[in-house]
């Protein structure tokens, strides 16, 4: 989702707009025990994106797509991002 030279302030932001969308969609409490839970298995996740990103670019922008596969693939990046979703699903 975002790309690792962005600053603390476009993580906390990202995980802000994620927490929002989560509450508008009734998952915001559940979301970051899965995102934990499945953590050892974002490569695996990312390499799927990637051999699906030809169908999926089709409804998904390619640089968002390409977010989405750089954070699977980053487990210290997944695990922050999951940290940061329980933040700010908790305030």
């Amino acid at each position: 989702m975002i790309p690792p030279s962005t600053s603390q302030d476009d993580r906390v932001w990202a995980a802000r707009l994620w927490a929002a969308r989560l509450q508008r969609w009734g998952l915001d409490e559940i979301a970051p025990v899965f995102i934990e839970a499945l953590c050892p298995l974002g490569p695996i996740g990312s390499q799927l994106l990637t051999v699906a990103s030809p169908l999926l670019t089709t409804f998904v922008d390619d640089q968002r797509l390409d977010h989405w596969i750089d954070l699977l693939d980053d487990p210290d990046r997944l695990e922050q991002f999951a940290r940061s979703l329980d933040r700010e699903v908790d305030q």
